[in-house]
């Protein structure tokens, strides 16, 4: 009798083993194998997705070019330059309309949702360096030093990184007051990572000139920009913007308003510094009729400037008028093209990375997409 209750007992415990395999185990296993055939399909529409953006040149062709800029007439959206032989290398001009809050205009996310057929879907889009560079500014008065940080985008160092930095600044060339002048040099210096990625860089410069860094970082042939401004940065004196051979300032709506003079206009491109303008006082900025400045440099593009540095002559508060260095356009300034663009992320991801060409520099497009 007690074998029997034995024998009961232990065939209720198989069938409730039993039971539990077959509601909880075998459902979790057929729901892991749905949830990874739904993430290949999902990342398998993120690989077309990628490749329509960054090798369709869209229509027009030229799209990112047009100084009166519509985004109703873009008609096809995609980032390729349309003059280039090579896959992947994007238009600078097409990459400008993703940046938020670009006064020249830009391409909104739910415009290009539409133009890719991508209902039902939702993306992000982060154009960045393939390295990250941290500079510090360790100057004191007149004396630069600068301490620059080279690490992989995983938090890795990397040792033996080339750093050339151009140092541009604005010095003091006499006069007074309204008829001050200042007039731009350039310094070059280099050095490389140590076995922890830190490098140093220094330089003396002339009394009160204002300056801006541009390290040049270089891992395997593949190298980054970005820079430090000595004073105000760019956006407190003039936003700087390029559209295809046509460069626009604004004005910020910010103190001082007295008017900015650009006495000068150079373009950083891969291969060095290119002046391409020496102004006078009718060139000017102010928050009353003059809130633009726009001039054509024939060729421009053709240059391929990743950054225009410009002299202006200004009221700095608390010191009074003097020359001051503006870069741009944002966020050139800081290695990346375009810092975030999209929508938010929600649910089940997938991520996908791409080196892309921009303005002769390396870039890697971040790429997320996911089901709405």
């Amino acid at each position: 009798m007690t074998s029997a209750v034995y024998d009961y007992l232990t065939a209720s415990v198989i069938v409730g083993l039993l039971f539990v395999v077959a509601v909880v185990a075998i459902p979790n296993t057929s729901f892991v194998g749905l949830l990874s055939v739904d993430q290949q399909q999902l990342r398998s529409v993120a690989i077309e997705v990628l490749n329509d953006m960054l090798l369709s040149v869209g229509h027009p062709v030229d799209w990112g070019s047009y100084n009166d800029f519509n985004p109703q007439a873009v008609g096809k959206f995609g980032l390729a330059l349309s003059e280039s032989s090579s896959s992947f290398v994007l238009d600078p001009d097409k990459v400008e309309r993703l940046v938020l809050d670009n006064p020249l205009g830009c391409l909104d996310y739910l415009r290009v949702h539409r133009l890719m057929g991508l209902q039902g879907y939702g993306f992000n889009v982060k154009i960045a360096a393939p390295f990250d560079v941290v500079t510090d500014n360790l100057s004191v008065g007149n004396n630069l030093k600068f301490r620059v940080t080279v690490k992989f985008n995983n938090g890795k160092p990397i040792p033996n990184a080339v750093i050339d930095a151009k140092i541009v600044y604005a010095l003091y060339e006499g006069g007074s007051s309204d008829d001050e002048n200042y007039s731009l040099r350039l310094i070059h210096v280099s050095n490389r990572t140590d076995e922890l990625g830190k490098g140093v860089v220094e330089y003396g410069i002339g009394e009160n000139s204002d300056f801006v860094a541009v390290f040049q970082t270089t891992v395997a042939d593949v190298t980054t920009v970005t820079a430090i401004y000595g004073n105000f940065p760019p956006n407190n004196i003039a936003e700087v913007n390029m559209v295809k051979d046509e460069v626009v300032l604004t004005h910020p709506k910010s103190r001082p308003n007295d008017n900015r003079w650009i006495e000068n206009v150079v373009a950083f491109t891969e291969d060095g510094l290119v002046t391409l303008f020496n102004g006078t006082k009718a060139d000017a900025l102010n928050y009353g009729s003059r809130r633009v400045w726009k001039r054509i440099f024939n060729g421009l593009k053709n240059l391929d400037p990743i950054l225009l540095i410009l002299n202006v002559n200004c009221v700095e508060r608390g010191v009074g008028r003097k020359g001051t260095l503006v870069v741009g356009p944002y966020p050139n300034v800081n290695g990346s093209r375009v810092i975030e663009y999209g929508g938010t992320p929600m649910g089940t991801t997938v991520e996908l990375h791409r080196a892309v060409k921009i303005s002769g520099m390396t870039y890697v497009v971040q790429l997320l997409l996911w089901k709405e």
